[in-house]
């Protein structure tokens, strides 16, 4: 009895570390980016902000960056306006295409 409600206590634990992922799955990156990001950079090239291919491939700096804004302030933070699942969402966005 202790083996099945020790497995179920698991098991229910990484239900709970999977959720985030799955919640960022069900965004659309590709069209928040759009919204979001487009106006100020593009895949290969600079705009007013650095082109994808050459930003940081740190996640946690990509995190930071769009939480919190960027270190001249010329970019906004975002932190008020997009949730922990969106801004995952835009990092695997930005990831996927460098």
């Amino acid at each position: 009895m202790k083996k099945i409600a020790g497995m179920i206590t698991l098991l229910a634990a990484i239900g709970l570390l999977a959720a985030p992922a799955v919640a960022s799955e069900s965004i659309d990156a590709a069209a928040l980016f759009n919204k979001k990001c487009k106006m100020c950079h593009a895949l290969d090239k600079k705009k007013s902000g650095p082109a994808i291919t050459a930003m940081s491939q740190d996640e946690a700096q990509l995190k930071d960056v769009i939480a919190n804004g960027g270190k001249n302030k010329m970019m906004k933070a975002y932190s008020s306006s997009l949730s922990e699942d969106e801004i995952n969402a835009l990092v695997a966005h930005i990831r996927a295409h460098q």
